[in-house]
């Protein structure tokens, strides 16, 4: 009985090492914990609410807080009202 538990074990490791091998390491995982996403902390367009990398939102200073819009569309936007 044990050597069946133990043969069983070992082809659960060779499929496990096969199917690393032919999908590939990031396989089912997420990309941002690989490190290769670049966009940094998101931030809400206060215009439309929608999310942008906060190095691509355009900004303006109002009463002392930076606001964050996500075009300059929502940006003429909200400064005309």
């Amino acid at each position: 009985m044990i050597r069946l538990i133990i043969f069983g074990f070992l082809i659960y490791l060779v499929y496990r090492l096969f199917n690393g091998m032919i999908s590939g390491p990031q396989a089912g995982k997420n990309p941002a914990d690989h490190g290769t996403s670049t966009a940094g902390r998101m931030v809400k367009c206060e215009n439309c609410g929608l999310y942008v990398p906060e190095n691509e939102a355009l900004t303006r200073h109002h009463r002392g807080q930076t606001v964050y819009y996500c075009s300059k569309a929502c940006k003429n936007k909200k400064a005309s009202n």
